[in-house]
């Protein structure tokens, strides 16, 4: 979470407070309280840009979202009315089938026309939801009356025959509407014609469905194809266990004693001898003329705070009375008196050796020099 501006500039003011204090107590000189200063400052200015600059980044791109979806809208509606003019073009070539049309197809091809019509306009579903009794309900009169296909529109249609209809000369029949429609015949008493005519009927009844069919894009006898339902796939279990093969035991993790394999951390034994050997580093630097032992030679500079310790001859480092065998136990336990949250450090690298000369050395440095420790 990004602190607000207040909180940021009370955060600058404490850490300003806390290098004037540090100055007055004499633990910075006037220069390096500027740099500090400076560097304190610049690091709030920076933080304070990078915020500007998040905060133009979520705006440009809230913005451009803002865009792509008035975009997507606009392609939405257009589709939208591309598909309403398609549909209303399909159910006035149904209306003039059904008005002019029955003369060419047989009566299954004039139900299957209409059932196209119940469809498309939504009909259908309350027609066959509706109660087969003997006087028709509310919801089944209302779509009765709507299966009359709007006498008003079809009376507005030109009386006219279709093509095939101005060939033949046949004039035009009357509106048929879905209470007229006779039942359809069984194959007993349907009657039989002639072979050609019947092909010939047929041929015009499928170039009539055909353009039907075209004007709307649908498929046979102008019924608009349902799209197929997709197998949605289970959700893995989230409880089902995870292959996993544990991680072997070290039975020998101890320091090379018999009594370290039935311990994890070791016997008090390897552990004197490790503490030992870390104290055998600092006294190896000192034998090689490297470091010397006195008081206030070890120093541990961190956040302003300027720590010094003694280093005795056996190698240990001396602090307020306690020992210390290596030099990041004692940089870690300094460093958490002025933040106590730290975790870990690397003494080689903060604690550096005062020389009499004022001289400051990394220990780092020293043990690189060391031509006997690796």
């Amino acid at each position: 979470m990004v602190p607000d501006q207040p909180e940021r500039e009370g955060r600058l003011h404490d850490q300003l407070l806390e290098l004037e204090s540090v100055r007055s107590a004499g633990l910075l000189t006037a220069a390096e309280h500027k740099s500090k200063r400076e560097a304190v400052i610049s690091r709030w200015e920076e933080s304070l840009r990078q915020r500007e600059e998040s905060e133009a980044r979520i705006l440009r791109q809230r913005e451009e979202s803002q865009a792509r979806i008035l975009r997507q809208r606009e392609v939405i509606e257009t589709t939208l009315a591309e598909n309403k003019a398609k549909t209303q073009q399909l159910l006035h070539a149904l209306r003039a089938t059904v008005k002019h049309g029955s003369d060419l197809l047989s009566t299954k091809q004039m139900e299957g026309v209409r059932q196209a019509y119940l469809e498309l306009t939504g009909l259908g579903s309350a027609v066959a939801a509706s109660r087969p009794s003997g006087e028709p309900s509310g919801t089944r009169r209302r779509a009765e009356d709507a299966l009359d296909i709007d006498r008003e529109t079809l009376g507005s249609l030109p009386d006219q025959p279709l093509d095939d209809l101005e060939d033949s000369g046949a004039p035009a029949p009357a509106p048929v509407t879905p209470d007229e429609v006779p039942p359809a015949p069984t194959e007993e008493e349907e009657p039989q014609e002639p072979e050609e005519k019947a092909r010939r009927r047929e041929w015009e009844a499928a170039k009539g469905i055909a353009a039907v069919a075209g004007v709307g894009g649908t498929g046979a006898a102008g019924i608009v194809p349902k799209r197929p339902r997709r197998e949605r796939k289970a959700p893995p279990n989230p409880y089902v266990p995870v292959d996993f093969r544990p991680e072997p035991k070290c039975h020998n993790s101890g320091l090379g004693c018999s009594r370290c394999r039935f311990s994890k951390s070791g016997c008090a034994t390897c552990k004197a001898r490790k503490s030992a050997a870390r104290g055998l580093m600092l006294q190896a630097l000192m034998k090689e003329g490297l470091m010397e032992p006195g008081q206030e030679v070890l120093r541990v500079e961190y956040r302003g705070h300027v720590f010094l310790g003694d280093l005795t001859p056996s190698g240990s480092i001396c602090y307020e009375g306690k020992l210390w065998e290596s030099p990041s136990p004692w940089s870690l336990h300094v460093k958490r008196r002025v933040f106590p949250g730290k975790m870990a450090d690397d003494g080689w690298d903060s604690v550096f050796y005062v020389t009499e000369d004022g001289e400051k050395t990394n220990l780092h440095q020293l043990r690189s020099r060391s031509q006997s420790i690796c």
